[in-house]
């Protein structure tokens, strides 16, 4: 969607229909309500089709059947907008390029390539996938599948193959930072679904038909921060890689509360969160809070221990904060929330307007698994991050964080690896050492260490905004919308 929206704003004269799911509709019509400038811009050359059966019944969050639906009823909404059909369905213009979520990707490519046959136009139409990560977590992922792909070219079963590059001691080398072994990319084994790295390599694997079959990838990666890897990555997929980094623009709107939130077990944000950081600004001065999100999927469900250590040593600490537990399974233990419940320092949200929360003068410190969009938000808005990666690309972009600067890792944090040592020589005893690691970050971020990550994040954040208007991010968009209006 963001990549969507650059692309309008890049060039004035391009249109763009989204056909969402459901849930992609509301999420869309979210994310407008913090832009309007977007809506004035482009206005009458973006519209949203949501695919629904327009006679089905409410599905609610039940993801398997908004799959289903989608699945269904994508390709009667794809042909009079591929055909250019002026009626409500179109714009009277053939699109030239479809671009699809790497998750709808498998789904629904398919159903693109047909329906650009019967019009006779499989030639003309590009298929662009796109995907929310960094220019090393993608490195990694092509050539993981490519060795797999390698072994199952050998005649090895699927599992047999994963298991062959499953070594936890394998050497990764990511390039814009040094090489390590695998186990250090998968620090959370055993706390939330997966028992080995087996299913966490295999999973990107599902995703590889969409790898070979697309014409290109656009991703949200700033070259100038993984210069080496952001090299490598159209040779590695063999079609072009767009490398468009993160889109630094304010944001001018108030962001509506969503229809649908993941995690209806705990009240969202009806002006508490403003309310309670506002106050906080008031009672303990700036950069007195710290704002917690470990994200919408993968909560450490079986090791219930990573959160009540978090959670306590901050309320021990007496330093305010705001926990959003926005995963559908995130959930305090009862003896965890009644302390946070009896707390004035502590707030807790199913959602907050995450970006707002992180430019407030109030918070000082974002606590974050290291996904991208809150990893770019966190340094956009001026804050050191505290991470705690979780899987995928989380690890990756947590030692990219550290090694710039921004960031201290929790390392004691990791699951399933007690006894290990990672390569900066910390050995991981997260029995005996969790708490005491957490507490020792307190204490680091108030002394100079602190005031050494939030100028680092200022350089770093320069560095995504230099790209964005006038650097690499800046010549991807611009080569990607010119291929869109050749």
């Amino acid at each position: 969607m963001s990549a969507a929206f650059s692309l309008l704003l890049a060039n004035p004269a391009l249109h763009c229909t989204f056909l969402p799911d459901r849930r992609g509709a509301n999420r869309i019509a979210q994310e407008l309500s913090t832009r309007p400038d977007l809506v004035v811009k482009c206005k009458q050359r973006f519209r949203v089709l949501s695919v629904v059966d327009p006679n089905g019944p409410d599905l609610g969050e039940d993801q398997d059947k908004i799959g289903e639906e989608l699945k269904t009823h994508f390709e009667a909404y794809l042909k009079p907008v591929m055909a250019g059909d002026d009626s409500e369905k179109g714009f009277g213009i053939k699109p030239k390029v479809v671009i699809m979520d790497l998750f709808r990707g498998p789904q629904c490519m398919g159903v693109v390539q047909k329906v650009a046959t019967e019009l006779g136009r499989k030639e003309q139409v590009k298929l662009l996938i796109s995907l929310s990560i960094t220019n090393m977590g993608l490195k990694l992922v092509l050539e993981s599948n490519a060795r797999v792909d390698a072994a199952v070219a050998e005649g090895k079963q699927l599992d047999e193959a994963v298991e062959e590059i499953a070594s936890y001691d394998r050497i990764i080398d990511p390039l814009d930072i040094p090489a390590r072994p695998q186990w250090e990319f998968h620090p959370q084994v055993g706390s939330w679904q997966f028992d080995s790295i087996v299913p966490a390599l295999k999973m990107p694997y599902f995703f590889s038909p969409a790898f070979k079959h697309c014409d290109g990838m656009i991703i949200n990666g700033v070259p100038e921060l993984e210069p080496k890897a952001a090299a490598t990555l159209s040779g590695l997929l063999g079609h072009p890689v767009y490398t468009i980094g993160y889109d630094p623009t304010e944001v001018s709107g108030k962001e509506d509360i969503p229809e649908l939130v993941n995690n209806p077990r705990y009240p969202t944000d009806d002006g508490r969160v403003k309310k309670f950081l506002d106050e906080c600004l008031a009672h303990y001065g700036e950069n007195s809070v710290v704002y917690i999100s470990l994200g919408q999927v993968g909560w450490p469900f079986r090791r219930p221990e990573l959160i009540d250590n978090l959670v306590n040593s901050l309320l021990d600490a007496g330093i305010p904060f705001l926990f959003a537990l926005a995963a559908t399974d995130a959930e305090l233990t009862p003896e965890t929330l009644a302390k946070v419940q009896a707390s004035d320092k502590a707030e807790i949200s199913s959602w907050v307007n995450q970006r707002e929360v992180l430019k407030h003068s109030a918070v000082s410190t974002f606590v974050t698994h290291m996904g991208p969009s809150g990893m770019y938000e966190s340094l956009i808005a001026g804050k050191p991050m505290i991470a705690v990666p979780q899987f995928s690309q989380h690890p990756v972009n947590t030692m990219l964080m550290t090694s710039l600067g921004c960031c201290i890792q929790l390392y004691q944090f990791s699951t399933g690896h007690d006894g290990k040592t990672f390569s900066n020589g910390v050995k991981v005893n997260s029995a005996t050492l969790m708490r005491k690691e957490m507490d020792e970050v307190w204490v680091r971020k108030r002394g100079e260490e602190g005031t050494r990550l939030r100028e680092n994040v200022q350089k770093v954040r320069a560095r995504i905004i230099e790209s964005w208007e006038r650097g690499e991010s800046k010549k991807a968009l611009d080569a990607l919308a010119d291929i869109i209006s050749e």
